[in-house]
C-alpha cells in the first residue's frame, strides 16, 4: 500500500500492523519541507490498530473516504462486528444500525452519510474496547 501527502496520510479505520511487520511513512511536509520518514515498527504480540479520524459529512473528499472504507467491510466482518456490540449489551439502536450496514455492505450509495459515520464510529468503538 502506498500513501502520499505534503502534511500527513490519514489511514483508513481498521487499518492494522500484524506483529512482525513495519510501516512506513513518508511525509513531504515535515523536517521543515525536506521531508522525513516515519516508520511504525510493531514487535508486540498484538495487532497495533490506527482509529478513525474526525470527518466532515459535508466535505466531499471526507465522505468519499467515508464511503471507501465503509465498502472495505465485508458482511462476514459486519457479522462479526454484531456478535461483538451483542456481547457487549450496546443499545438496540446500535445494534440494528449495525444490521443495517450488513444488509448494505459493500454498498454505501444506499446510505446516508450520517449512517455512514455512524456505522463507522461504531466499528471504531467496538475496534478499540476489543483491545482493551
Amino acid at each position: 500500500m502506498h500513501y502520499s501527502s505534503r502534511t500527513e496520510t490519514i489511514l483508513p479505520s481498521g487499518c492494522e500492523i500484524r506483529k512482525g511487520t513495519v510501516f512506513l511513512g513518508f511525509i513531504d511536509g515535515c523536517n521543515e519541507g525536506v521531508g522525513d520518514l516515519h516508520v511504525i515498527e510493531n514487535r508486540s504480540t498484538t495487532k497495533i490498530n490506527l482509529h478513525m479520524p474526525k470527518y466532515d459529512i459535508n466535505d466531499p473528499t471526507d465522505l468519499d473516504i467515508m464511503r471507501a472504507q465503509f465498502d472495505i467491510i465485508s458482511g462476514n466482518d459486519w457479522e462479526e462486528y454484531l456478535e461483538i456490540a451483542e456481547e457487549r449489551n450496546m443499545h438496540y439502536k446500535n445494534i440494528n444500525i449495525l444490521k443495517t450496514a450488513q444488509r448494505k455492505a459493500g454498498i454505501s450509495k444506499y446510505l446516508s452519510p450520517k449512517v455512514i459515520l455512524w456505522v463507522l464510529s461504531l466499528v471504531d468503538q467496538l475496534d478499540s474496547n476489543e483491545e482493551e
